[in-house]
């Protein structure tokens, strides 16, 4: 029986070359140009009933980054071998890779040999192939929540520092963040029932000199059900990191972050959220309800490096209407300074 290699990479020359060689060595293709493609074939092997003999992927992809894919595809499907092939490989790479356990990794350009030895040292390892269909798809129980973004503006800048100690340590406000931009603070609302959200606005109403509140309810996605199925399993695959304590919280990154509210063609949504969703630099996508469609939080080491990647990555995606960005201020510091300002 041949073998079935996965093979995911953007460059379609490339792609083209590997799969005539590898059909020459008896192994059957499935070409992919991205690591959301490659996903939703994954998938479709697991419902119906197909094996894979290995996964060969590109650690730079136009939609996930590789080293990503490697974890969602170890979580879900830990006996398929991964090989990663990349023209930016380094020590640390190499390191890393072999810390998710993948299984081989290839410097570009390679030849068909190194190729092909690596190949056979993988079936080594691997005496037996995974069918996905016989994953354990079972979902956990998870306990239902609402989740609500409140934006909030002030008339006067002296009622920030107050608003914001009284705020962060308010019972139902799960992240509360000083931001710059449209708004002066922005907080993410957790309750069982939308009442309790409702009943927390009320609260929040009662600040001096606020001046307007806009509220957005999280609501789920609506998505095709294998698009759905992938989603899952990555969010599965970074929470067992971040139990781990080897992915960045959003809320521990070193760097500097910025909340981007988009305005959205409804009928783009389902091309242009996995987009989004599989972006580097997102660290969270949320689709909302009210005056903003979908709320990001992003993240990298410099303001300017975040609205070059909002100018270049997000703002030409085919459906995006318009862009706000509200950085993210580190209250506590501001207040330390503006203390050091008064007492001196």
């Amino acid at each position: 029986m041949e073998k079935r290699i996965l093979l995911i990479d953007d460059e379609p020359a490339l792609r083209r070359n590997l799969t005539m060689f590898l059909l020459q060595e008896n192994y059957e293709v499935e070409p992919c140009e991205s690591g959301l493609k490659g996903l939703n074939k994954l998938e479709m092997y697991r419902k119906t009933g197909l094996s894979v003999d290995c996964v060969i992927t590109d650690l730079r992809l136009p939609d996930i980054d590789g080293i990503k894919l490697l974890k969602v595809i170890k979580n879900k499907y830990p006996q398929i071998p991964v090989i990663i092939i990349s023209g930016y490989g380094n020590n640390n790479i190499i390191k890393e890779i072999e810390t998710e356990k993948g299984d081989g990794y290839l410097d570009k350009p390679f030849t068909s040999e190194e190729l092909t030895n690596l190949l056979k040292k993988v079936a080594e390892k691997h005496f037996e192939t995974i069918t996905p269909g016989k994953i354990n798809t079972e979902k956990k129980s998870q306990e239902k929540t609402i989740s609500a973004y409140a934006m909030l503006r002030f008339r006067n800048s002296n009622s920030l520092i107050p608003a914001f100690r009284e705020l962060y340590f308010m019972d139902n406000i799960l992240y509360c963040d000083a931001t710059g931009g449209n708004y002066d603070i922005i907080l993410l609302l957790q309750g069982n029932e939308m009442e309790e959200i409702e009943k927390i606005i009320q609260k929040i109403k009662k600040l001096d000199d606020l001046e307007d509140i806009d509220l957005m309810t999280v609501k789920k996605p609506v998505l095709d059900e294998n698009l759905t199925h992938i989603i899952s399993s990555i969010e599965e695959a970074l929470q067992k990191d971040k139990l781990k304590g080897e992915y960045i919280n959003d809320r521990k990154f070193p760097g500097l972050t910025s909340y981007v509210l988009l305005e959205i063609e409804r009928e783009k949504f389902e091309n242009l959220y996995p987009a989004l969703y599989f972006s580097d630099n997102v660290v969270s996508c949320d689709v909302t309800k009210g005056k903003y469609d979908i709320i990001l939080l992003l993240q990298a080491q410099s303001f300017e490096e975040i609205r070059k990647i909002i100018s270049e990555k997000i703002q030409p995606l085919d459906g995006v209407i318009r862009i706000k960005e509200c950085p993210v201020i580190k209250m506590f510091d501001c207040e330390i300074a503006l203390s050091e300002k008064y007492y001196s």
